[in-house]
């Protein structure tokens, strides 16, 4: 099936009644793409320290609303042009794009991951034979955020496999696909906590601990640590510095004395700032992994 694609270009005076419009005949569905939205976002505390400003550099100032639509969906653009013509709202171009089968098309570029000594991150479709001691996680990266190909979940992994523990207790902040939580329990931990603040990474964890027929592992819906209680053997947050920094001082009330906690998502520019944070609040850094421009740490109390 081909889709048609309109872009219109207009600004904030004008945006409101072409968005009225649009709901009034029904047109429910469109993207806006808005640079002030951006440069809000960039003032809050954490800032966007992550992102290349680069992408913004061509961008258009104003804003651009594209909507789609196929022969079947019934939306007209020749109205919505001439409305946007004879009010004098904007400008605006069309374009045709061809569907291709992305539900498939995507699948050739994931395949089976071996990480550290043992773990195997293994796509759904894929057969795989597992050897002896391997520890399979199956995951189906279309319904996933973190699949372990990416480098702050893969360090991650590799240090779980060092520190975790038969009966431990582990703490995932962060879980988002779960990859994370699920891989604690079958590296031997007793009962496995993960936490966001998602719903939908909520859904799509349980998801992949079903698939995996994972039976310790709990997941949870909240902001950090509000929701648990005890302290664990092992914790593992792979989240951007910030969020790990403003943590830190807490983590005391939720970690074993002799606990290991492996802290990922850091980009290298931030690293010092997290390392110092852990330092000040006694913790020793037991070791530091770089790759690809991330940092992943793992300390314990001292």
């Amino acid at each position: 099936m081909d889709w048609l694609e309109l872009k219109i270009y207009t600004d904030d005076e004008k945006f409101e009644a072409i968005e009225n419009f649009l709901y009034e005949n029904e047109i429910y569905s469109f993207e806006i793409v808005d640079p002030n939205l951006v440069n809000e976002e960039k003032q809050n505390e954490y800032d966007w320290n992550f992102v290349d400003e680069e992408i913004f550099k061509d961008a258009y100032d104003g804003i651009e609303i594209r909507i789609y639509a196929s022969e079947e969906s019934g939306i007209s653009f020749g109205e919505i042009k001439e409305y946007i013509e004879e009010n004098e709202l904007g400008s605006f171009e069309t374009d045709k794009i061809n569907e291709e089968n992305w539900a498939n098309n995507w699948k050739k570029y994931y395949h089976v991951t071996h990480l550290g000594e043992n773990i195997v991150i293994k796509p759904t479709w894929e057969e795989y034979d597992a050897k002896e001691k391997e520890i399979v996680i199956e995951l189906d990266p279309g319904m996933a955020f973190g699949t372990g190909d990416h480098a702050t979940t893969s360090m991650c992994l590799v240090e779980m496999e060092k520190y975790i523990k038969d009966g431990d207790l582990v703490y995932d902040i962060g879980c988002g696909s779960g990859i994370l939580s699920i891989a604690a329990e079958k590296l031997g931990a007793d009962k496995v906590i993960g936490v966001d603040l998602d719903p939908m990474c909520i859904k799509v964890s349980n998801e992949n601990a079903e698939l995996n027929k994972t039976t310790k592992t709990h997941f949870i819906l909240g902001d950090l640590f509000d929701h648990i209680d005890g302290k664990a053997n092992v914790i593992v947050a792979n989240i951007i510095a910030e969020v790990i920094i403003s943590f830190i001082e807490d983590l005391s009330d939720f970690i074993e004395d002799d606990g290991k906690i492996i802290l990922s998502g850091i980009i290298l520019e931030k690293e010092v700032s997290v390392v110092e944070e852990l330092e000040r609040n006694r913790y020793n850094i037991i070791s530091v992994i770089r790759e690809n421009g991330w940092v992943c740490i793992t300390a314990e109390k001292r």
